[in-house]
């Protein structure tokens, strides 16, 4: 809803990703539209939460987090 929302990708293709932070919360999300699935699985955006973000995230290096996931999603 919230990529619909915030009109993420391209009409038509659904091929939105978004990446949440969520410090207060302690959680981290990769959503995929449907039109990426077949690319960005759930067993590699939960690879890429596990291996590149909560690493970072454990030492409080938000930005640092955010970077890497962000560079992980688009290799």
């Amino acid at each position: 809803d919230l990529g619909r929302h915030w009109k993420i990708g391209h009409i038509g293709k659904d091929n939105g990703i978004i990446l949440l932070i969520a410090p207060n919360e302690r959680e981290v999300r990769i959503e995929v539209g449907y039109g990426l699935e077949h690319i960005l699985t759930d067993a590699t955006t939960n690879q890429i939460i596990r291996n590149v973000l909560v690493p970072e995230l454990r030492t409080n290096h938000w930005d640092a987090a955010a970077e890497a996931g962000v560079k992980a999603i688009i290799k």
